[in-house]
This record gives structure tokens, sequence and C-alpha cells, in this order.
């Protein structure tokens, strides 16, 4: 059975690619392009997902509130709380174009195996689906 992974972003044309190299590798992924849809997903105990995808800036939807959120700039933030608060021990990576400020700083050092945070403009796809295999597949890398 092939590793499942979440992916929740926003930038559907852009997030395409990263869905297609996790597909390429040997994940079976489900894509969410909304907060609520990712929300529903995280939330479901019946989803069983061997690592979660987080963009850090998108819509905050009617789940979450803009104040928790920062206007949007943290939904990735309050999901990742979200993640470990119904999905102990599940890995999860941030991929986003934001790399510091006051974001950032509300996430967790980075621990291989745990927490991993990715810069999308400097990592294509399939340099993003190795990223996903060592954190999941530690003795394959």
């Amino acid at each position: 059975m092939a590793d499942r992974v979440l992916f929740v972003d926003d930038e559907g044309d852009v997030c395409e690619y990263y869905v297609t190299a996790l597909k390429l590798a040997g994940f079976e992924v489900d894509y969410c392009d909304t907060t609520r849809e990712g929300v529903t997903k995280i939330d479901d105990p019946q989803q069983g997902y061997t690592a979660i995808v987080l963009d850090l800036s998108m819509l905050h939807g009617s789940e979450l509130s803009a104040d928790e959120t920062m206007g949007g700039l943290a939904t990735g933030v309050v999901l990742y709380d979200r993640v470990r608060t119904r999905r102990p021990g599940t890995p999860v990576i941030v991929l986003t174009n934001v790399l510091q400020g006051p974001v950032i700083d509300r996430l967790p050092p980075q621990t291989m195996g745990a927490f991993q945070l990715v810069h999308k403009i400097e990592t294509d796809p399939f340099e993003f689906a190795e990223v996903v295999s060592r954190m999941i597949r530690p003795e394959s890398g």
C-alpha cells in the first residue's frame, strides 16, 4: 500500500507539479485547495496520512478566524497546530515562499522526521518529493 500524503495549498497551478512529482515517487496524494477541505481531512480520523504538506499563507475560510491566521498570512501555522493536536507524530512539511518574519517565528524548530520547512521557489517538484521521501522513509534516503 502506498504512503498517503495530504497536500493543502491554494496555489493549484503551482502545486499540480508538486503533486505529480509525489505521485511519480509512489505516493498517494489527496490535494485540497481550500482551508475548508484541509480542515475536514485533518479532522477526519478515518483518513490515514503518512505525512501532511501545508502552505503557510492561504485564505482562512470560514473554519478559521482572520485574527488567529493573521488575516490568512499564518493559516498554515494554525493548520500545523491542528495537525499536532489531532494527528500527533504525523510528519508535516510546510511548502512556502515565506522564509522569515513573524509568521515563520510561530513555527517550531525544524526536526527531520517531524517538521520540515521547504522554500517553494528554490525547490523543484522532484527535489520536494525527495524531501518527503526522506522524512517518511528514512531508510530509503
